[in-house]
């Protein structure tokens, strides 16, 4: 896994936690020689992995809609800035790029950037790892959804096994890469 993608709110968050974990998340891609692939953001959390990131002089790609342009970080040696027309397209190139998928706490944006890649894991469009980090809970909801979901028979308990889910992205991120794809029958 050389490449990570990171979906992540535009703002910081309520808690000292999430910024501890985009320093594990910095580190972790320093230790494996990886690349970070985020949204381009230079605000809230995504600014911060941004900052971390950097600091760890770990490489770099944003993929940035060009209605953010303005909220791009800029480019620099070790940062590459992908412009693409909207944001359809700037999941589908993450898609591409990206050997993992780390969902952080984040708001609307970042539900639906998961949303997405996971349903696409459905699919076998996606056939990478995805780590849900946990953080104090924060995802418990948005689980417990996913259990009922599977507990009223519109999706198999399989698709929800699929996912890491880990309260340290570190740990989940080592769990993935022992990650084997297996598609799941969807219908029953």
């Amino acid at each position: 896994m050389k490449k990570i993608c990171v979906f992540c709110g535009s703002n910081s968050g309520d808690d000292q936690q999430y910024q501890e974990q985009v320093q594990r998340l910095a580190q972790y891609l320093k230790t494996s020689a990886a690349s970070l692939v985020y949204g381009g953001g230079r605000l809230g959390m995504m600014g911060e992995i941004f900052a971390a990131v950097r600091a760890q002089g770990c490489p770099i790609i944003g993929v940035v809609p060009e209605i953010l342009r303005k909220e791009a970080v800029t480019a620099a040696p070790g940062v590459t800035l992908e412009y693409v027309s909207d944001m359809s397209a700037r999941k589908k190139r993450m898609l591409e790029l990206a050997d993992a998928f780390v969902i952080l706490p984040g708001g609307l944006g970042t539900m639906e950037e998961f949303f997405q890649v996971y349903s696409w894991n459905q699919l076998g469009i996606n056939r990478k790892p995805i780590v849900v980090t946990n953080i104090d809970g924060y995802y418990d909801q948005l689980l417990a959804f996913l259990q009922d979901v599977v507990d009223h028979g519109f999706m198999p308990q399989a698709n929800l096994d699929s996912l890491i889910v880990t309260q340290d992205v570190a740990k989940g991120l080592k769990e993935a890469e022992n990650y084997r794809y297996q598609k799941v029958n969807k219908w029953k």
